[in-house]
Order: C-alpha cells, then sequence, then structure tokens
C-alpha cells in the first residue's frame, strides 16, 4: 500500500497536478482514515487527501499486476485490492455542482498504469 501511494505522489507531483504537501497528506490519510472496499467481486481502494493539497482535480487509475493489500474502510483487517483510483479534488464543493450540471464530467484522467508500482 506505502509503495503504491509513494508512486501516486510521485505522479502527481512530476505532472504538477498537487501541491509538495501532497505525498505526505496521502499517506497520513490513508493511515488515519482508509480506503480499501470490498465489491461484490473484487476489492478496490480510493486514496485521496484533503483538497489544500491539489492544484488541478484528477483521477489516477493503477491496474496492479498482483493485488496491493490496503487497509478496509470499514474495519480494522487488509483487503487485496485490484485497482486503486486515486482522486485529486481541488474543490469539493464545486465538483459536487458540476457533476450535477455535467453527469460524467469529473476531472481530467491524468494517468493511469497497469503495472504494479514499485
Amino acid at each position: 500500500c506505502q509503495l503504491a501511494l509513494a508512486h501516486i505522489g510521485e505522479e502527481m507531483l512530476a505532472k504538477g497536478v498537487v501541491h509538495a504537501t501532497y505525498p505526505a497528506a496521502l499517506l497520513e490519510r490513508e493511515i488515519n482514515y482508509p480506503t480499501g472496499i470490498t465489491l461484490e467481486r473484487h476489492a478496490v481502494a480510493i486514496p485521496h487527501c484533503e483538497a489544500v493539497h491539489a492544484k488541478i482535480p484528477a483521477i489516477y487509475l493503477i491496474r496492479p499486476d498482483k493485488p496491493v493489500n490496503f487497509q478496509q474502510a470499514d474495519d480494522d483487517g487488509e483487503v487485496a485490492v485490484s485497482l486503486i483510483i486515486a482522486l485529486i479534488v481541488e474543490n469539493p464543493a464545486a465538483q459536487i455542482k458540476q457533476r450535477a450540471t455535467k453527469p460524467g464530467h469529473a476531472g481530467p484522467v491524468v494517468g493511469h498504469t497497469s503495472r504494479s508500482p514499485g
């Protein structure tokens, strides 16, 4: 999980999407509020942090070669995640309003990888 989060932080910094504070804030947020979610057929993680660390809204997708263990959002256990969806939110209130008026528009997908980070 920490390697995946570090990878996300580095990539988003390199693309100019986030401030220098983002990588540490992303790690801290995941420690305090885990984002692993078990769905019917697989599990996902949706790491994110406070909007103050973002410059522009974006989504970063990772499909790891092997599942990555994340803490479950609703429990103390771990879940093997097959999709990581990093959300970079700049202005939460504006994005909710924008989604209500423009369905399907959640900002750019700035990158994705189908290989395991690290």
